[in-house]
């Protein structure tokens, strides 16, 4: 007679393993959904769902699709604690060149404004071409008596100030600086941000006239980013825009 448990057992083997010899995913097998624009499992292997989320979340991101990163962060960070993840919200709505949406949020928020409300703010103008405002809320960073805060968004709104005002080998300087805190560390959480942080450290160079290839910076840059990511990527068009710069 058939074993209808054991038949069920192994059903559920199949259905939530992906095969009953299935193995977990590697690094790079996990790594090779953010290539493709379409979000695509690799196959023949397992992630736990908690793992999912996470790519799916940053894939998101990486391909615009803003709706779906804020319905990740809406339902898995602790916002039932009555944290407040707007300003994550402006980042990826800049990003994406969605300020209307950035002001709007900025416009409503009913926290306390601190470094990181600022930070945002700042980065919005910036993103507008309003250097003198951008540089006036960034000077409410620099001057506020709050702990200061070390977030690569915070690096490259500072980037681009010392970009703006022509202060290429300080932001060389800055960019490496902070490179080398993301080395120790294994990066920021994300990979698109970490290689902006690598493309100002390079563009500083460039412009400060340091002992630099043009040709070499562009192909390293292209060649780090499509091991991460497609071309139509947001993270590819923003080295684009920043490696424009370097003539």
């Amino acid at each position: 007679m058939i074993n209808l448990n054991r038949v069920f057992l192994i059903a559920v083997l199949v259905l939530f393993s992906g095969g009953v010899f299935a193995k977990e995913c590697t690094p790079d097998q996990t790594l090779s959904v953010q290539k493709n624009s379409e979000f695509v499992l690799p196959s023949g292997c397992t992630l736990t769902k908690a793992i999912i989320n996470e790519i799916e979340f940053h894939h998101s991101i990486a391909y615009g699709n803003t709706d779906k990163a804020f319905e990740y962060i809406d339902r898995h960070w602790y916002t039932e604690l009555g944290a407040d993840f707007t300003i994550k919200k402006v980042h990826i709505l800049n990003l994406h060149g969605k300020y209307d949406e950035s002001i709007e949020l900025l416009n409503g928020y009913t926290k306390t404004k601190d470094n990181s409300y600022y930070t945002a703010l700042s980065e919005t103008h910036l993103r507008l071409g309003n250097f003198e405002s951008a540089q006036i809320f960034y000077k409410k960073i620099e001057v506020s008596k709050l702990p200061k805060i070390s977030s690569v968004e915070y690096e490259l709104v500072k980037y681009e100030l010392l970009y703006s005002q022509k202060r290429f080998k300080e932001l060389h300087e800055q960019a490496d600086l902070y490179l080398s805190k993301l080395m120790k560390n294994e990066g920021s959480g994300n990979a698109g941000l970490d290689v902006m942080v690598v493309t100002y450290a390079l563009l500083g160079a460039c412009k400060s006239k340091d002992d630099f290839s043009v040709h070499n910076f562009k192909n390293n840059m292209i060649t780090m980013l499509n091991e991460t990511f497609s071309q139509s990527s947001v993270y590819h068009m923003e080295v684009e825009r920043v490696t424009a710069r370097c003539a």
